[in-house]
């Protein structure tokens, strides 16, 4: 069965650019979204960085927030990969 966006996104170049940036734009509210939520468990669960004379902060940071990215950074790269597999283009992250 053939992907109907794919198949949109390959014909028409505007299709391709609105597309494109509603996945970006949907990427960066769940990149908002959860690292919001991961800070809120890290301060719950009290994953602080807690500052040392090294350090450029100078109260305890929540960790973790990177963790939010990954999980964006991950669910992109896979969506991308099945989008151009479906329209016949080799993804490569």
């Amino acid at each position: 069965m053939v992907d109907t966006t794919a198949v949109l996104c390959a014909a028409s170049p505007l299709w391709s650019a609105i597309s494109a940036g509603v996945a970006g734009l949907l990427a960066l509210c769940a990149t908002w979204w959860l690292t919001a939520s991961v800070r809120a468990w890290a301060l719950r669960r009290a994953v602080l960085a807690i500052p040392t004379e090294r350090s450029l902060h100078t109260t305890p940071t929540p960790r973790a927030g990177g963790l939010a990215i990954v999980v964006v950074v991950l669910a992109v790269e896979a969506h991308l990969n099945r989008a151009f597999r479906a329209i016949g283009i080799a993804f490569k992250f």
